[in-house]
Order: C-alpha cells, then structure tokens, then sequence
C-alpha cells in the first residue's frame, strides 16, 4: 500500500477590500476567509480613528456577524469602528492582512478605508455696515464642498454677476442708495448644496440717509433707578433731548466718566427712584444738531416700586373646613406657598394691582384634638419681598351629657363652650328651654336671627321631647314642645297664639348651620320646615316609629340649594308632607315607604342631582311637581294602583328614558294658557323614547308630551281628546296610530314632530289650527264622512291644523271628494283623492 498526502492550497482573502465612510463615522465589518492562521497590521495614522471592537458590541447596534465554515477555508467577520472626521480634508487608511503559508510564502491581502471630509461654508467676515450711499457687498467664502446662497426678499440687495471656483473665491452683491430715513438691514445666507444645516451667514446694515442708528430703542431700569449708556450710530453729530415732562430723567456729562473709549457715539442718562407702584415710561429723543429732523426715539420703561401685601394676617375656621379668601395688595408678580396639605388654593383670576386669594380647607375630622394651623406665604417671584397669612382652623369639640331633668341643658354647658362644641351628643329628657339653646349652639337666635355657635353634629337619638319650658321659636306667638301623644294644640295666652307640637316641631331648627342630625328615635313627627333651609345639611338619620314627614320639612328652598346627601325614610312613615324634599341639590336617591297612599305635590322638586326614586304599591296618587326638574333621574316605575299623576309631575326630567302608565289613570294632565306657555306632566323629557298608554286615558292633556323624544305613539281607543301642544315638538315622533273614538285634536298637538302619514278615524269631530303642522307631511288620510270642524279662533297657532297643503295629498272616503272640497278650509288641500 502506498499513501500519497498532498497539502492544501494556502489561502487569505478579503470579501471586500474597499470601504468608502461617511463624515460622521460608522462601523464597517470586514470579512476574512483563510485556511491558516493571519494577523493585521494599519498604516500609519490610521489607528488614530480606525478601531477594532468585539463581535458583543457590535450586536448591540445591529450589525450582523457572519462566521461560518465553507469547505476548507475558515470565514470570520471583522469589525472596526471608524471615528467622525472633523477635518475639512477627506482621508484614507489601510489596514493589511498577512499570514505566511506552509511553504514560507508570505500571503497578504489589503482593505482600504475612505473617509468624507467635514463639509464647511465659511465667510471671511460676516458684518458689512454701508451708509445710505449704498455699495458692494464683498463676500470672501472658504468652502469645500459646493454651496448655494439665498438673498433676503428685499429688492435693496441685488446680485452681482459671479464666476465661482472649489476652493476660496469671492462673491460680490450691490447695496442700493438707501432714500430712506429709516435705516434697514438683512442676510445672506450661504450654505452647503441641498443641506441648509452647513451655513453661514453675512448680516447687511445700511444707514439711512444722514443715517442715526440707536443701537436698541427700549431700555428697561429697576424701580429703584440707575445710570443707563445710550449707544448711537450715526455719520452726523447728535444731541440728547428730554422733554421737561420726564423730571425723572436727567442727561449725565461724559466728562464724569474716566476714559474717551466710554463715551465715543453715547450717551448717559440718570433715572431717579420710582416712588409710585406702578411702572412708568418715558420717550427720550436722539437728534443731529444740524439736521434736526433727522432724529430717532428712545422708549425708557421703569418697574414700579414693589409692594405685597395682605389685608388680613390671621384666619380661623370651623372644623367642618370650606373656602375662605382674603385680599392683598401687590404690584408685582407672585407665588403662593402653602405649608400643609389640608389646605388648598382654589384658582381663580388674579389681578396686579388688587387680588384675591381663594382657599379650601378639608374637614377636621378628628374630635378634642387641638387646632391646627397653616401658613400661606404670598412670594415676589423677582425678589425676597414675600407676606404671610395664617390660618389656623378650630378643634373638633365633642361632648356627651345626660339631661335627667328637662330644661337644664343651659346649666351643663358652661358660657366658654356653648359657641365652641362641634358636635353634641344628648340622652335623657329635652324641653323648650333645650331646644332653644341648642338653635344658639348651632347659631340660630329663638327668633331666626343668625348668631354664633359652632355646633354642627347633633346626636338626639336617646332623646325624648317633653312639654315645658320657653318656646323654642318665636313666630305667631311662639312655638312649644308637647308631650308624645298629645298631639299638636293651638291656644292663646293673654290674646297671643300658642302652639304645641309634639316630637321635632315646626321650625325646629330652620336656618340653623347643622351638618349631620340624628333625630330622636322616640318620635312620631318630623313638623313642617323642621330642618329646612340648611343649606350645609349633608346627613338625617330617622327611625321606625315615625309616623309623619310635615310639609317642607327637609326643603332646601329656591335660595338655599340644600347639601342633603342621605336621607332613609323609616317603614313606619304613612305621610309625608309636599315639597319635603325640594331643592335638596345633592339627594341621590329616594325609596318612599310602603305605608303612604299618596306622594304629595312638589316633594322631589328641582333635587337636580336624584336618579332613582322607588314608588310603592297602594300608592293612588302623585300631585303636582313632584318630581319637576329632577334632570338626572333616569327610571322610576310607577305603581299599578296609581289612579291620578299629577301635572307637571315629571316635568323636564330630562334623562328619563321610558315611562309605563298604569291602568286607572284616566287623564295624563298638562296646561296651556294659550299665551305660549305650557306645563305638561312630562313635557321637556327629551330623552323619553318609549310611553304605554293604558286604555283607561280618556284624555291626554295640553303639553302632556310636549319636546320630548318619543318616537311613535299608540293613542288608545280610550282617548277621546288629545290637549293643546300635546305632543309638540317632539322632533322624533315620526309615527302615531289612532283609533276610533277620538273626536278633538285641539291646537299645535303635533306640530313641529316628524310625521309624514296620518291615519284619521271616523270618529273624529273636530281639528284645531296648527294641530298637525309638521313640515314633513306628505298624506293626510281621514274616515269621517262629513268633514270634521276646523277652529282657528287664536292668534297663537296656524290658521289650518295641517302643514304643506299645497303639496300634502288628503285621502277621504269614497264619494265625500265634493263635500270636502265644498268646505272653505278643507279645500286647501290642492290634491284632495277618494279611497
């Protein structure tokens, strides 16, 4: 056997032997295949930016690495990191591969680097100030790389004609005479081909004729005053002149000032202190001494003096905290820093001159602590001149007492803490005496005057009301507690009323500053206004057993907008007075008890903010108002024994999206006084997209329906009338079926709706002006053999109940073409057919 071995061919190669780099630099990967071992060497100076970094780094800036085996040859990528050139000459560098074979010939394999120069468009000189003769513009430019140039857009600076060469080389453009007395400036931008980011730029001045250039026309000084240099430009001799109006301002002598380089084409101007707190300004004119219309104006502006200041140093507030503001006097720009963060600036517009900070104060919730404070500190944003305000916000006050005997309340409480308990906690037996000096404790005199007294948690639940004692308010008389069970009772005592009310009575604690109140659980009477008009009234908490809600007990008022958040009215209630609830703006929710039969006119009115109310069966009637302007309720079910809904009942509930009648009612009510005002029981519902009308309605009354979105009706064969307005515009309604037994579609009913068909009975007696005027009609169809009576006897509606007769087509019975067409009104209709 013979081995015959051969070697290999010895190899070194570069995929790529030539990288071309831009300025700023990169990262190039070159790529070796060899069959034996080899190292590099780079030309002198190209280690200086040519570097070689590891494979790791590279992948972090994603450039691929490629090492892979192809036959006998080994490939392996290379990777060097070339440094931005900030030279303006281009440069290149090698870096050699060698590696010596098996057979001692040396093999070697060279990759050069290219890289691009820093491009630069530089000027010589970059300011050229012409007088108003005009002259060349001469542009020497240094650049090394090609370069465009944009003249400004005025026509004073023409081109001039330019041959240009690579290197350095000289531009030339011609400034026009300048007939202006205005002096005027603009640039010549030069810069790299197709990148505006290389450039540079040459700033043209030209004089006016007999040119005066201020070097800047507005000077600022501090309120506190100084000398100011007013710096002239100009080809002619100059003079300061300052009216007499400006005392303030007085020229210096140059003479003061030590050296001629400080006083060559300038000015110096002595402004005095400003001793008024607003600023002030003064024009000053420069002007030649021979030309004296040559002249320019020079504006002086002074900050006013600097003032902060607050009206009131000190606040104190009640632990149920609130708002405050108070009044300071500035001239200058502020901050406001608060140090605790219970204390919070509300925003507001402030003014320089006279303003006003607004504060909130969060709730001191917790009881026989001492008083905490804050300080707000009013800052000069531009200096140390600051003022502070401290507001310190009272304890919470807590006391529990046992009254055994009624009507010695005031001997338990000393004189120090009757204004100061925040919240009172009571047991045992309360007369008028009681009464009485609790409404001063929480600020309400017996007579309703307002007074001091800081109560406002009052805890009456281990109470019992008695009679005796002082009326606890004074009106017609005065106003008495009664013993549970008497009753109320009216007499008179030496020709004077008297009334005695058992349980809370009238007026109890009307007008009072009460926030939480929980009742006592021994009573049977809430009387009327109890607990009305309190405005910061947030919490009542009643009890089984209670029997009566009295009229207005709870009301907000009109002018008062009551803050009342909860209210559960007991299972054991059986009567509630009207408007109980009214105007209280924060109620949420109400579920009326299973004992009443009746929901009294205006108990829900204008609480804008409820969404559900819960109406119990056994409940037969729901009066005038009661849920009027309730503009978020959005559901309400009303009872199957429901037998009459009141007008205005749900008046402008606006979110109020479906409503099912019960069967009993026999008229859905509304009110038009033939004047243009209307009152329906759910007029202004404009979210209501679906009614039930039970066959029990007999009549749907004016306005019943009036702007709401309801988008088809079915009138029951029950209705024999349909009101004024009825159903107008309801913009939506674009479909109503009738059926027989109306006779009387009284004025506007379904005027402004969509309804382009209507379907008349036979039944149908009469038609009031302006009942279907809707802008969209196209057929009219009617049963009745003998035309129904048309009135039009006000001056408020359209004189024909039907809109577009002129194109409208009404359909009548077959042979009554001729005697609709014989009525003076009904032949209005253009088109009138038989079917």
């Amino acid at each position: 056997t013979v081995f015959i071995i051969q070697k290999q061919r010895d190899a070194l190669t570069a995929t790529t032997n030539r990288f071309e780099v831009e300025q700023n630099g990169g990262t190039i990967a070159v790529e070796i295949k060899s069959n034996i071992p080899y190292a590099y060497e780079m030309s002198m100076g190209t280690e200086y930016w040519v570097s070689e970094v590891s494979a790791g780094e590279i992948t972090t800036k994603n450039i691929s690495q490629s090492k892979v085996l192809t036959k006998a040859l080994k490939s392996e990528t290379l990777y060097f990191h070339i440094a931005p050139n900030e030279k303006t000459d281009g440069r290149t560098g090698k870096i050699v591969f060698y590696a010596t074979g098996v057979d001692g010939l040396l093999l070697e394999e060279t990759v050069t680097i290219y890289q691009c120069e820093k491009s630069v468009v530089l000027l010589t000189e970059r300011q050229q100030n012409f007088s108003d003769e005009g002259g060349w513009v001469e542009a020497e430019i240094s650049s090394n790389t090609e370069y465009e140039f944009k003249l400004p857009a005025v026509d004073w600076i023409q081109r001039d004609a330019v041959t240009r060469a690579m290197s350095t080389h000289t531009l030339y453009f011609k400034v026009l005479p300048n007939e202006t007395y205005d002096a005027r400036q603009a640039d010549i931008i030069f810069y790299k081909k197709g990148d505006v980011n290389v450039a540079d730029t040459m700033h043209v001045t030209q004089a006016q004729k007999d040119g005066l250039i201020l070097a800047t026309k507005e000077i600022k000084v501090a309120e506190e005053g100084a000398v100011v240099e007013v710096q002239v430009n100009a080809n002619i001799k100059t003079e300061l002149y300052i009216d007499s109006r400006y005392d303030w301002l007085q020229e210096i002598s140059t003479r003061f000032f030590h050296t001629r380089a400080l006083t060559e084409g300038k000015f110096y101007l002595q402004v005095a202190a400003n001793p008024f707190y607003d600023t002030r300004e003064a024009t000053v004119i420069v002007r030649g001494t021979e030309n004296s219309y040559l002249q320019e104006e020079l504006k002086i502006v002074q900050g006013q003096q600097r003032e902060l200041a607050i009206e009131e140093s000190l606040f104190e507030v009640e632990p149920a905290g609130g708002k405050i503001d108070f009044q300071f006097s500035t001239s200058v720009g502020y901050s406001v820093q608060i140090t605790a963060d219970w204390l919070r600036e509300v925003p507001a517009t402030r003014s320089l001159v006279r303003s006003r900070i607004y504060l909130e104060i969060d709730p001191y919730t917790e009881f026989n602590q001492p008083d905490r404070s804050a300080m707000v500190i009013l800052k000069d944003r531009d200096s140390e001149l600051a003022d502070t305000v401290t507001v310190v916000q009272k304890a919470n006050l807590q006391r529990t007492y046992n009254v055994e005997t009624a009507g010695t309340l005031p001997s338990l409480i000393s004189k120090d803490e009757k204004s100061q308990i925040y919240s009172l906690v009571l047991v045992g037996k309360l007369n008028g005496t009681d009464i009485r000096f609790i409404r001063e404790m929480a600020g309400l005199s017996y007579v309703g005057e307002p007074i001091e007294g800081g109560l406002r948690e009052l805890d009456m639940s281990g109470i019992e009301i008695v009679a005796g004692g002082e009326p606890y308010y004074y009106n017609d008389g005065g106003y008495y507690t009664a013993n549970k069970g008497s009753a109320s009772a009216e007499d008179s005592y030496n020709g004077t009323k008297r009334f005695f009310n058992e349980g809370i009575g009238p007026y109890m604690f009307m007008y009072s500053n009460l926030v939480r109140v929980k009742c006592p659980k021994s009573i049977q009477v809430i009387g009327e206004k109890a607990f009305a008009y309190i405005e910061p009234l947030i919490s009542v908490t009643l009890y089984d057993g209670l029997q009566i809600i009295g009229d207005e007990a709870f009301s907000g008022g009109v002018h008062y907008k009551s803050m009342l958040e909860e209210c559960t009215i007991p299972l054991t209630v059986t009567s509630i007075g009207h408007s109980a609830f009214s105007y209280c703006y924060s109620l949420k929710s109400l579920v009326f008890p299973k004992g009443i039969s009746e929901i009294a006119g205006s108990i829900c009115q204008d609480c804008r903010n409820i969404e559900s109310v819960s109406i119990p069966e056994g409940v037969v009637s729901i009066g005038k108002n009661a849920f009027e302007n309730c503009y978020v309720l959005k559901q309400v079910k009303l009872p199957s024994t429901l037998l009459e809904l009141g007008r205005d009942a749900f008046q402008n509930c606006r979110m109020l999206t479906m409503i099912e009648i019960p069967y009993g009612i026999k008229e859905i009510q509304g009110y038009a006084n033939g004047g243009g005002y209307f009152y329906g029981t759910f007029l202004g519902c404009t979210s209501l997209q679906s009614v039930s009308i039970p066959s029990s309605v007999e009549r749907i009354g004016d306005a019943a329906f009036y702007n709401t979105a309801l988008k088809t009706v079915d009138i029951p064969e029950s209705v024999v009338s349909i009101g004024d307005g009825a159903f107008a515009y309801s913009a939506s309604l674009a479909s109503v079926t009738f059926h027989e037994g109306l006779e009387t579609v009284e004025y506007s009913a379904f005027s402004g709706t969509a309804l382009t068909t209507i379907q008349l009975p036979s039944t149908v007696k009469s038609i009031y002006g302006g009942a279907f005027d809707c802008k969209y009609l196209k057929e009219v169809h009617i049963k009745a053999v003998t035309p129904p009576v048309i009135y039009n006897n006000s001056a408020y509606y359209s004189n024909v109940p039907f809109a577009n007769c002129d194109t409208c087509i009404l359909y009548v019975p077959k042979g009554c073409k001729v005697t609709y067409q014989a009525d003076p009104l009904w032949a209005a209709f253009a088109d009138i057919k038989e079917e």
